[in-house]
């Protein structure tokens, strides 16, 4: 078993499910899957990680999920201000899991980056996520 997939399912509702989200973005997108010529901002769901977390003789499972914020505005307010939105809707927060139980979702860094072959602005942003089956 592993958590993976109902974590990224979860996370994706999650965000495409905010209004106030959507109003700051273009779209939600798999890494993997950005539209070609896609219009900036957007964010992806991107690398994850997994290890065994059992406790209580129950298992689970301690994930990161790094989402991407991409943006073309000059400087980092856009890139800021849709990573205090998915603060507010994914640190400290519970997640919908279809079969497993969440112990918590924390926000653990984000980085400012230049991206050095075009004039965009993007920022990596981690999430700590436990689970128990």
């Amino acid at each position: 078993m592993t958590s993976l997939g109902e974590i990224q399912r979860a996370l994706y509702q999650r965000l495409t499910g905010d209004t106030t989200l959507m109003n700051l973005v273009k779209g939600i997108f798999d890494a993997s899957s950005v539209p070609d010529a896609q219009t900036y901002p957007y964010v992806t769901i991107g690398e994850a990680t997994e290890v065994p977390f059992h406790s209580f003789q129950r298992r689970g499972y301690e994930a990161t999920v790094t989402l991407h914020i991409w943006s073309a505005a000059k400087g980092f307010k856009e890139a800021q201000a849709i990573l205090a939105r998915l603060n507010q809707i994914l640190d400290q927060q519970s997640l919908q899991l279809a079969t497993m139980t969440q112990v918590g979702c924390w926000y653990e860094f984000s980085e400012s980056l230049n991206d050095p072959e075009e004039d965009v602005r993007h920022m990596p942003v981690r999430y700590r996520i436990e689970t128990q089956e």
